[in-house]
C-alpha cells in the first residue's frame, strides 16, 4: 500500500489502515481538533511553513510553492518509533522516524500558500496524524534567509508505539529486517539517506546507521 495524495485526500489511506486494525486511526474529527488548535496561531492569510526532517522530503503529497534549507535545535532525526504496520508487522514491527528532544536536526522547509492553507493542512495531518503517534508542534528554523517559524512532528513519548533510545546496533537489525505494508524498513532509511544527499543536508548520525546497516544485509539475507 503506497501513501499518495489522492488516497489521503479521499480518505482509502484511513480506510486501508482501518481494515488491518494493528493501529487506531484517528477520526477526522479529531485530526481537525489538533491541526486547527496548531493552526490558531497562525495570522489568517499567512502562509505557512512545514519542516520536513523524513520522509516528507522525498514525498510530501500536500503542494508547496517555496522550500528552504535549514536547521532546527533542540530536536534531533531519530528512529524511536514502532512501524508494527507500515514498515513493519506486529511480530516483527518496523521502525518510524520522529524528532526527539535534544541536539539539532537539518532539514527542509516547505512554504503552503496561505489560500492553501486549510486544504494541504487535511492532506497533511491525515498523512503525519492518522495514527496519532506524533505531536504537531511550532518550531524555530535557521537558514541562510533568516530564522522562521515552521510546523513539524515530534515523537508522542505517551504512545504505545514509543520505541525509546534503542541501540544503533539493534536498530540496524530491526531496518535491515523488518518487511510491512509499504515495503522494506531499509528502503525507507535508503530514500532517507538519498533526500539528504539529494538536498546538501548532513546528518552524521544517519550516515553511520545507514552504513551499519547495509553491513548487516549479507546476513539478515
Amino acid at each position: 500500500m503506497a501513501i499518495d495524495r489522492q488516497k489521503l485526500f479521499d480518505g482509502t489511506h484511513d480506510r486501508e489502515a482501518q481494515e488491518n486494525k494493528i493501529v487506531r486511526v484517528l477520526t477526522r474529527e479529531e485530526r481537525d481538533a489538533s491541526r486547527y488548535g496548531l493552526l490558531e496561531r497562525l495570522e489568517p492569510g499567512t502562509d505557512l511553513w512545514v519542516f520536513a526532517y523524513g520522509s516528507l522530503l522525498w514525498n510530501p503529497d500536500f503542494h508547496y510553492v517555496e522550500s528552504r534549507l535549514g536547521v532546527i535545535h533542540g530536536y534531533r532525526r531519530s528512529f524511536c518509533m514502532w512501524s508494527p504496520y507500515s514498515r513493519g508487522t506486529p511480530e516483527k514491527p518496523g521502525l518510524m522516524l520522529a524528532l526527539e528532544q535534544g541536539g539539532c536536526c537539518t532539514g527542509m522547509a516547505f512554504r503552503i500558500a496561505a489560500e492553501k492553507v486549510e486544504e494541504e493542512t487535511a492532506v497533511l495531518w491525515a498523512r503525519e496524524m492518522y495514527s496519532g503517534i506524533y505531536e504537531p508542534r511550532w518550531v524555530r528554523m535557521r537558514c541562510n534567509s533568516g530564522p522562521l517559524a515552521a510546523v513539524t512532528f515530534v515523537a508522542d513519548k505517551s504512545c504505545r508505539f514509543y520505541a525509546g533510545a534503542l541501540a544503533e546496533e539493534e536498530q540496524a537489525r530491526v531496518l535491515a529486517t523488518a518487511i510491512g505494508q509499504t515495503g522494506p524498513n531499509v528502503e525507507y532509511l535508503r530514500f532517507l539517506s538519498k533526500s539528504l544527499g539529494d538536498f546538501g543536508l548532513n546528518d552524521r548520525r544517519m550516515a553511520r546507521l545507514h552504513a551499519m546497516v547495509e553491513q548487516y544485509l549479507p546476513a539478515a539475507d
